[in-house]
């Protein structure tokens, strides 16, 4: 992707959570995000050393400045008492702001190692089910705390706590932009080079081959093979091999098939004389000695749709079938 537009990503709706918080800051933050600001929504990262995850709730960007502010969100009721957090009255672990300084450390090591220079990046914690006047005094969250009674208001709050959170930044060069895009990971579009697929579709026949083999067994083994697949999985070259193979020892065989086209080709195709290949409709009409090309019905259709029922019925009368055969 050559340029990431600006905005709330994703653009129609937040990734996947169960945070009812994390859907409210999303949508004041698709309402009000500053212009030419750029939000994304759970960006997640890998830590090298353990491959753990890492996730961060929301992470803002402004590319005038340029900064980065990563945001905590807390949902419910949040306080704090005896220097101890608490959310819905339960300890709050870890404290609002830990998470969002370990995946800082986490953020600036991956800009390093894709060779890309890192922005001045900042830590702020949202707490939207949570009123106050006055916001907490203690030293690390002072003036980097949103609030319930701030989310209608972000995009004049968003730029207080981002000069808060990122006093002095510094000049950036490169596509830091992308490469924060590209860590979140807009779209993924799954592609085969040509070759490749050549080589699985050719591994694929020679499954099928394989499978074809042990067809023919149990053919061989039974007086009645009831075989299912979809289309372009074989079961022609099955019917047909079976057929030659039969027809070889002596065996009268009619082979059967639904469409004309098919019909047509295997009577191009096979000539062996013990084999009777066919189309079963106009096979049908041969058992009942019946001339298609005058056909006088005012509905053609529902000739053809009955004629092999009608054919099938008149053969348990009479036993002709084998001598059209």
């Amino acid at each position: 992707m050559s340029q990431t537009s600006s905005g709330l990503w994703p653009h129609k709706a937040p990734r996947q959570t169960k945070s009812e918080a994390e859907r409210r800051v999303y949508k004041a933050l698709k309402m009000s995000l500053p212009e030419g600001w750029y939000a994304w929504h759970s960006l997640k990262l890998r830590t090298k050393m353990k491959g753990e995850f890492s996730e961060v709730n929301f992470i803002i960007a402004d590319p005038s400045r340029p900064s980065l502010l990563i945001l905590e969100v807390k949902g419910g009721q949040v306080d704090q008492g005896d220097g101890c957090w608490y959310q819905n009255s339960l300890p709050l672990k870890p404290p609002p702001l830990d998470q969002a300084f370990t995946f800082r450390r986490q953020l600036i090591e991956r800009f390093k190692e894709n060779k890309v220079q890192s922005p001045t990046i900042g830590v702020a914690a949202c707490f939207p089910d949570t009123f106050f006047s006055q916001p907490p005094t203690q030293n690390d969250l002072q003036g980097l705390v949103i609030g319930g009674q701030d989310i209608p208001y972000l995009d004049k709050i968003l730029n207080d706590v981002m000069e808060r959170g990122v006093p002095d930044s510094w000049p950036v060069k490169g596509p830091w932009i992308k490469s924060l895009h590209d860590f979140w990971g807009q779209t993924w579009v799954p592609k085969l080079r040509l070759g490749e697929k050549i080589q699985l579709d050719a591994d694929h026949r020679i499954q099928l081959d394989e499978e074809q083999l042990g067809r023919l067994d149990e053919i061989e083994e039974n007086d009645r093979v009831l075989i299912r697949g979809a289309a372009g999985t074989g079961k022609t070259l099955l019917a047909r091999e079976t057929d030659m193979c039969q027809a070889a020892r002596g065996i009268r065989v009619l082979l059967l098939c639904f469409t004309d086209a098919l019909g047509h080709w295997f009577a191009e195709t096979i000539t062996h004389p013990n084999i009777t290949p066919a189309a079963i409709r106009h096979f049908a009409a041969r058992l009942l000695n019946e001339n298609t090309s005058q056909i006088l019905s005012a509905d053609p259709s529902e000739y053809w749709n009955t004629i092999s029922l009608r054919a099938a019925k008149e053969m348990r009368k009479d036993q002709r079938l084998a001598e059209l055969i």
